[in-house]
C-alpha cells in the first residue's frame, strides 16, 4: 500500500510532464503560423511589407537626373547621396505606382517599357539604420 503514493505521484509527474511538452509545442506552432515580430526596413508610406519611419536628419537623395535612351523605351535616373554611409539603401517606385517600390544600393536605375515621348517620374529615398529619408522626385523633361 506504501507504493500506491508513489505511484500516483510518478502518474502525476508525467502527465504534468506531457502538459508542459503539449504547451511548449502549442506555442512553437503559433509562433510558426503567426511569425515572429520583426522591424522591417522599407521605404516611405505603408506597403504590404510594412513601413519604417521618416528619420529625421538623414539626408535626402539630391541632383536628380533622367536620360532618355535614343529610341524612347528606357530611362536611366540617377541622383546623389549628400552624405554616404555603409549599407545605405535607396527605395524607388514610379510615381504612378507607388507600392511596387524597389530597393537598390545603387544610385542609378534603369526604367524599361517607357512609352515614347511620355512623362515618367520616379520618387526616391535613402534608406539607414531602418529609417528612410524624404523622398525625392525625379522626372524626365515634358
Amino acid at each position: 500500500m506504501a507504493d500506491l503514493p508513489r505511484r500516483r505521484a510518478r502518474i502525476v509527474g508525467i502527465v504534468v510532464g506531457i502538459l508542459a511538452v503539449l504547451a511548449v509545442g502549442a506555442v512553437v506552432v503559433a509562433v510558426l503560423i503567426a511569425g515572429l515580430p520583426h522591424e522591417t526596413a522599407a521605404g516611405p508610406g505603408s506597403s504590404p511589407t510594412g513601413g519604417s519611419a521618416i528619420g529625421p536628419g538623414l539626408p535626402q537623395p539630391t541632383k536628380g537626373a533622367a536620360a532618355v535612351s535614343p529610341d524612347g523605351t528606357e530611362v536611366t535616373f540617377t541622383w546623389t547621396n549628400p552624405s554616404p554611409e555603409k549599407g545605405d539603401v535607396y527605395y524607388w517606385a514610379r510615381s504612378e505606382s507607388p507600392d511596387d517600390r524597389q530597393v537598390t544600393p545603387h544610385t542609378r536605375v534603369v526604367v524599361t517599357g517607357v512609352v515614347p515621348g511620355s512623362r515618367v517620374c520616379i520618387d526616391v529615398a535613402l534608406g539607414r539604420s531602418g529609417r528612410t529619408s524624404a523622398p525625392e522626385r525625379i522626372c524626365t523633361r515634358p
